[in-house]
C-alpha cells in the first residue's frame, strides 16, 4: 500500500473537482443545445402552423368570393333596376299628399305588377368559415390589417345572409296578403322595406367582395415577398367571379393600410 500524502491527496480531489467542474458544464453546453433545439423546432412548427393557416384564409376568401359572385350574377344585377324603381315609386308617394298620393299609389301598383326579380327570395350563402385569428396571429405582426379584412369580410357575409332571411320573410308575408286583400298601408310598407333590403343586399354584395378580395392580395403579398412560394396554394378565381369584383376601388382608405412588403430601392453613392 503506498503511502498517504497530503500531496496526492490533494492532487485527487483536485482531479475530482476539475472531471467534476468539466462533466458540469459540458452538461450545460449539452442541456441549453438542446433547449435551442428544442425552441427552434416549436418555432418552426409553429411558424408552419401559421403559414397552413395563412394559405385556408386565401380558400376561404375565394370560395366566399365565388359564392358572393354567384348571387351577384344571378340575381343581384336582375334586381338593382328594380329596387332603384320602386325605391323612386315609394320616395315619391312619401313625398306627395292628398290626391296626389292617391294616384301615385296606383301607379306603384302597376309597376309592382311589372316587376319580376323584386319579390324574388334568395337562397342564403354557403358560407366558408375561416380559421381563427389566433392561428395566423404570428404572421399578422408583419400585416396587421389582415385580421380587419378578414373579419369586415366574414361579418358582412352573415349580415347580408341575415339579410337574405328578412327579406324572404317579408316576400312571404306580401304574398299572403297580397292574395287575401293587401291594404293601401300594409303595400306601401311591403314595398318599402324590400326597396331598402334589396338597395342594402345590392351594395354589401359589392363590399364584401371588395373585402375578400383585400385578404387575398394581403396574403398573396405576404407569402411571395417571404418566399414562401412552396408552402402557398393560392387561389385562382374563376373567370366569372373575376367579372363580378367591383371595377373600383371602394374602399381606398384600407387599401393604403396593406403591407406591400416591398424592398427598398438600392441607391449608388455618387
Amino acid at each position: 500500500m503506498d503511502d498517504f500524502t497530503w500531496a496526492s491527496f490533494g492532487i485527487g480531489i483536485l482531479e475530482t473537482a476539475i472531471g467534476a467542474a468539466l462533466g458540469f458544464g459540458l452538461g450545460l453546453v449539452a442541456f441549453h443545445y438542446q433547449h435551442k433545439r428544442e425552441k427552434d423546432t416549436e418555432a418552426n412548427e409553429a411558424r408552419e402552423a401559421a403559414l397552413s393557416a395563412l394559405n385556408r384564409v386565401t380558400q376561404t376568401a375565394g370560395l366566399n368570393i365565388e359564392a358572393l359572385a354567384n348571387l351577384k350574377l344571378q340575381i343581384i344585377e336582375d334586381i338593382k333596376p328594380e329596387v332603384a324603381t320602386m325605391k323612386e315609386a315609394v320616395e315619391a308617394w312619401y313625398d306627395a299628399d292628398g290626391a296626389e298620393r292617391e294616384a301615385l299609389f296606383h301607379e306603384m301598383r302597376a309597376i309592382s305588377a311589372t316587376l319580376r326579380s323584386f319579390y324574388q327570395t334568395f337562397t342564403p350563402l354557403p358560407i366558408m368559415p375561416a380559421p381563427d385569428f389566433r392561428e395566423f396571429s404570428l404572421l399578422t405582426r408583419e400585416m396587421p390589417v389582415l385580421t380587419n379584412y378578414l373579419h369586415r369580410a366574414m361579418s358582412t357575409m352573415h349580415e347580408i345572409n341575415e339579410h337574405i332571411r328578412e327579406r324572404n320573410s317579408l316576400v312571404a308575408g306580401h304574398a299572403f296578403e297580397n292574395a287575401n286583400g293587401i291594404t293601401a298601408e300594409r303595400f306601401i310598407y311591403y314595398s318599402s322595406m324590400l326597396s331598402g333590403l334589396g338597395e342594402y343586399l345590392c351594395q354589401s354584395v359589392d363590399n364584401d367582395l371588395e373585402f375578400f378580395r383585400l385578404t387575398m392580395e394581403q396574403v398573396d403579398r405576404y407569402m411571395k415577398a417571404n418566399n414562401e412560394g412552396a408552402n402557398y396554394l393560392g387561389f385562382v378565381l374563376v373567370d366569372k367571379a373575376k367579372q363580378a369584383l367591383p371595377k373600383e376601388n371602394l374602399f381606398p382608405a384600407l387599401r393604403e393600410q396593406m403591407v406591400t412588403f416591398d424592398k427598398p430601392t438600392q441607391t449608388s453613392s455618387s
